[in-house]
């Protein structure tokens, strides 16, 4: 079943999270992409993490959201 995000107030639904997909670009960095869907509209999504040399944490370090009508399949 598909993850719920957090909301970002107290009006706020979580969004529905879809088409989750990692690819390792290097040992250390991600590019994340999914799909989100608040009821309202949908957003393809994508970010880059990137671990932080020392902690070995990750950090983001780019994220973009692109809103798509639900019917159009291109991702």
């Amino acid at each position: 079943s598909p993850a719920s995000a957090a909301p970002h107030g107290p009006e706020d639904a979580p969004s529905r999270i879809t088409a989750m997909t990692a690819t390792r670009l290097a040992p250390d960095l991600v590019h994340l992409r999914w799909d989100t869907d608040d009821g309202e509209r949908t957003v393809h999504r994508a970010s880059l993490w990137r671990r932080a040399p020392g902690s070995g944490e990750w950090l983001l370090w780019f994220h973009q959201g692109t809103p798509y009508a639900s019917d159009d399949d291109t991702t």
